[in-house]
């Protein structure tokens, strides 16, 4: 009996480290974003200037009401503008957006872009 209780104890154990162990931050995420894909993704607030300046990637963000895909280490100048309106996104997206939302390739980029086009 003590065995099948024990064995009982370790398998809640296991579960409930399971469940708490991989908790992140995601509610800065797009909304329909794909749980592949949330690792990959930061929010342009969670890098300071000098880890931009040591890393590539692209930031992609509100430009004149439409999504457009920045260059990491150049945020002025679009280098891709989708025909994405912004003011159609739920609010949630409209405030990523207009911070930012950090894609670490190309990969990365085009999932959420994706997302963003469905």
């Amino acid at each position: 009996m003590k065995k099948i209780i024990f064995g009982i104890f370790i398998i809640i154990l296991f579960v409930l480290v399971f469940i708490f162990w991989p908790i992140k931050k995601t509610d800065n995420l797009p909304s329909d974003s794909g749980a592949e894909n949330n690792q990959n993704v930061l929010q342009n607030d969670d890098l300071n200037f000098e880890d931009k300046s040591k890393i590539s990637g692209y930031i992609i963000k509100d430009y004149e009401g439409k999504i457009a895909v920045f260059d990491i280490n150049d945020e002025e100048k679009p280098s891709k503008i989708t025909p994405i309106s912004v003011k159609d996104l739920p609010e949630a997206d409209k405030n990523l957006l207009k911070e930012g939302i950090f894609a670490e390739n190309e990969e990365v980029l085009n999932s959420i872009l994706e997302d963003y086009c469905s």
